[in-house]
């Protein structure tokens, strides 16, 4: 989960030592809002891609969601999966004609 971020330069917050003045500005409210509906929306993508038992079908639901950002290793991590059951479940994607593997370490879904 991504750490908040204020939406806003400090200039206009307006804290008069107290955090909850920064909420007075409303166009600082609705951004903050904003971005605590998004992070709550990808936590809950997460535990539902995360609750699927088959490690082929959490690996189609991560590619799907696009959270192949970086390493394969890395990808596992976010899926909680091992790197052997995540190359195995892409290597089952790939021959099934699911996902597509250019080279090394690239997997897109097939059009």
């Amino acid at each position: 989960m991504t750490p908040m971020f204020c939406p806003l330069p400090a200039s206009r917050l307006r804290l008069k030592g107290n955090a909850t003045a920064a909420f007075a500005d409303p166009a600082f409210a609705r951004a903050y809002g904003r971005q605590a509906a998004q992070q709550i929306q990808a936590q809950r993508q997460m535990l539902e891609i995360v609750g699927i038992r088959r490690a082929e079908d959490r690996v189609m639901a991560g590619l799907i969601a696009g959270l192949l950002e970086g390493s394969i290793v890395e990808f596992a991590a976010r899926l909680q999966l091992s790197h052997e059951a995540t190359y195995r479940a892409l290597r089952k994607l790939v021959q099934d004609g699911r996902v597509m593997n250019p080279s090394r370490g690239i997997y897109h879904l097939h059009p």
